[in-house]
C-alpha cells in the first residue's frame, strides 16, 4: 500500500489581505520531500499530488496562531480526520475505495479562515477474485432483500454516531495473525457476474481463533447480518471505525470501552463465509480504507507524536 499526499500551490482569499495574518497554516506531507512553497506567510511542503482509491495520507498542521479555534477539514474526494496533539494538528486524509478518479480540492478552515490546496485520486490496481458460491448466497429472495437493506440502514445509523473525541493513542494493529484470503479492493466476481468490491481484508484462519482489537474504542455495535454473520463495530473515536466479521462468537457488548490487543470473540463462518476467516475493514468517515495502509500510517503518527510529547515533557499513554 503506497502512502501518498500532495498539494499544489494554496488559494486563499483572506491571504490576499494585508495585515491578516492571525491564522498561518503550513502543511508537511511526511514522505520525500519534492518542493516547498513559501507565500505570504504559508509554506507548503509537498512530495506529489496523487492518493490511490482507498489510499491514505498523513499531513502536519502547524498553527502559528494562539487561538484555541480547532481546525477543520473537508476533502470532497472522500474524508478527513484531524488528530490533535502538542505541536499542532494532524490530518488523515482517506480516499474511498470506490472514490471517482481525478482532481479534488481540500479546505483546512481554522475559524472563518481557508486554505484550500488539490490532490488528484487515482485509480487503484486491486486485482479480481472470481468465487464460486452456493445460489442462496449469490441471488436473493425478497425477504432477504429486505433484510439486507434494513440492515444497511442500522450500520449507515451506526456510523454516523462517533464519539467526538479520539479514543486511541497507540499504533493500530492487526487483530489476527493468518493468511491472506481475500485482499482489501478485489473487484469480486461471483459466479460470474461482477459485485462490489472487497471492502476489507479476509484473514484465514482456525475456528476459535480469538480476535482482538485493532485499537481502543468503543463497541458501537454488535450483531449477527446477511453478509457479516456474527460482527462487532468499534468506534475509535472522531468518524474511525473498525468492523470484525464472521465470528462464531462475540465477547463484548455494545457500549463497551476496549482495549487494543482485547478479545472481541472467536473467529467463525457466520454469515455469507464458505470457511473459517476474519472479514477485517476500516472506515475513516465513510472512506473505506486500506487496513494494512492505516495500521502503517498509525504507526508512523505515533512516532512522531510521540517525538512531539518528548520535546514538550510529556508522555504517550495508551487508552
Amino acid at each position: 500500500m503506497r502512502v501518498a499526499g500532495g498539494f499544489k500551490k494554496p488559494v486563499s482569499k483572506y491571504l490576499m489581505a494585508r495585515g491578516m495574518g492571525l491564522c498561518v497554516l503550513f502543511f508537511v506531507i511526511l514522505l520525500s520531500l519534492s518542493g516547498c512553497i513559501a507565500w505570504k506567510g504559508l509554506i507548503v511542503d509537498y512530495s506529489d499530488n496523487q492518493l490511490p482509491q482507498g489510499g491514505l495520507a498523513l499531513v502536519h498542521l502547524n498553527k502559528t496562531s494562539t487561538g484555541k479555534t480547532p481546525v477543520s477539514g473537508a476533502f470532497n474526494g472522500g474524508e478527513t480526520l484531524i488528530v490533535e496533539s502538542v505541536d499542532g494538528p494532524w490530518a488523515i486524509i482517506a480516499a474511498d475505495l470506490e472514490s471517482k478518479p481525478g482532481a479534488y480540492h481540500i479546505i483546512f478552515s481554522e475559524g472563518g479562515k481557508e486554505v484550500s490546496s488539490e490532490i488528484r485520486v487515482t485509480s487503484g490496481d486491486f486485482g479480481t477474485d472470481r468465487i464460486t458460491l452456493p445460489s442462496n448466497m449469490v441471488e436473493f429472495d425478497e425477504a432477504a432483500l429486505l433484510r439486507i437493506d434494513r440492515e444497511k440502514k442500522i450500520l449507515e445509523k451506526a456510523l454516523g454516531a462517533s464519539a467526538k473525541r479520539r479514543l486511541w493513542t497507540r499504533t493500530f494493529v492487526m487483530p489476527i495473525t493468518g493468511r491472506i484470503s481475500g485482499a482489501f479492493g478485489e473487484r469480486r466476481i461471483l459466479n460470474g457476474a461482477p459485485r462490489s468490491p472487497h471492502g476489507g481484508l479476509d484473514i484465514a484462519a482456525p475456528g476459535g481463533t480469538p480476535v482482538r482489537a485493532s485499537g481502543g474504542g468503543r463497541v458501537a455495535f454488535t450483531g449477527n447480518f446477511f453478509f457479516y454473520g456474527n460482527f462487532v463495530l468499534v468506534d475509535h473515536g472522531l468518524g474511525l471505525f473498525t468492523l470484525y466479521a464472521h465470528l462464531r462468537s462475540i465477547n463484548v457488548k455494545k457500549g463497551e470501552i476496549v482495549k487494543a490487543g482485547q478479545t472481541l470473540g472467536l473467529v467463525g463462518a457466520t454469515g455469507r463465509a464458505t470457511g473459517p476467516h476474519l472479514h477485517f475493514a476500516v472506515m475513516v468517515g465513510r472512506a473505506r480504507v486500506s487496513p494494512q495502509g492505516f495500521i502503517d500510517l498509525t504507526a508512523r503518527l505515533e512516532r512522531l507524536m510521540a517525538g512531539a510529547e518528548l520535546k514538550s515533557g510529556g508522555a504517550v499513554q495508551e487508552k
